[in-house]
Formats: structure tokens, sequence, C-alpha cells
């Protein structure tokens, strides 16, 4: 004796097919605004970076007596940069993957390894900078 598959109704068959079209309109939707997102992190890291390290390196070459900027705004510039440029490059998909239940142990910690490394090496860059700029 054989089973046929279950008929399926014609109205619930077009329902479907509408949900996958909208999934797939969702899905294109949340790359654009992660990418848009993106690039705003990337003006803001661009931002930060002109003011914290830029500007303090040019008062210092015109010969300011004092120069003040903070560490963590020099971060915040790299790492603005740094997460704005993988937005606008991979986009929400590959953010979702990070966030899953069993995100892939070896993309955290490339992750966390550039993040380490940029940190380390804008704050020691700055204080190189300075002095040899003369301002230690």
């Amino acid at each position: 004796m054989t089973v046929a598959p279950p008929q399926q109704d014609p109205e619930q068959a077009r329902y479907m097919a509408d949900l996958e079209a909208r999934k797939a309109k969702y899905k294109d939707k949340s790359d654009a605004q992660s990418r848009i997102l993106g690039g705003v992190l990337i003006l803001i890291g661009l931002g930060l970076g002109y003011y914290e390290v830029i500007r303090p390196i040019l008062e210092a070459l015109r010969g300011a007596p004092s120069i003040s900027y903070s560490y963590e705004g020099i971060c915040g510039s790299g790492l603005g940069i740094l997460l704005g440029i993988f937005l606008l490059i991979f986009g929400a998909s590959r953010l979702q993957s990070l966030q899953g239940k069993q995100p892939k142990k070896w993309v955290m910690a490339v992750l966390l390894v550039l993040i380490v490394i940029l940190t380390l090496a804008s704050i020691f860059g700055m204080n190189w900078i300075m002095k040899s700029l003369g301002y230690y």
C-alpha cells in the first residue's frame, strides 16, 4: 500500500511563497542597514581619529606648550574604522553568524586578536610620536 503525499492547499502554498519572498526582502534590507551602519562607524572613527590623533600631532608640530588627547578616543577611532569596514564588506550575514548559539571560535579569536593589536598599536604609536616630538 502506498501513501500519497498530503495535498497542499493552493492558498497555503501561495502564503508560503509570499512568506519566503518577505524573508528574502527583509534579509536584503538588513544587509543594507548594516552596510549603512558600517559607513557611519567609519565616519565616526575618522572624526575621532582627527580630533584625538591628527589634531594633537599638528599642535605638537606647531610647538604648543601642552597637548591633550585621550587613549579612549584613540582606541575608539581604530575600533570604529575596523568594525565599520567589517560591516561594510560582510554585512549583517557575518555579524549574525557571530551572534549564533555556537559562533565559530576561531572567528571570535581572530577578531579579538585584531582588536587587541589595534588598541595596543594605537596607544604605543601615539606615545612614540609624542616622545619623538619631545612631549614626554
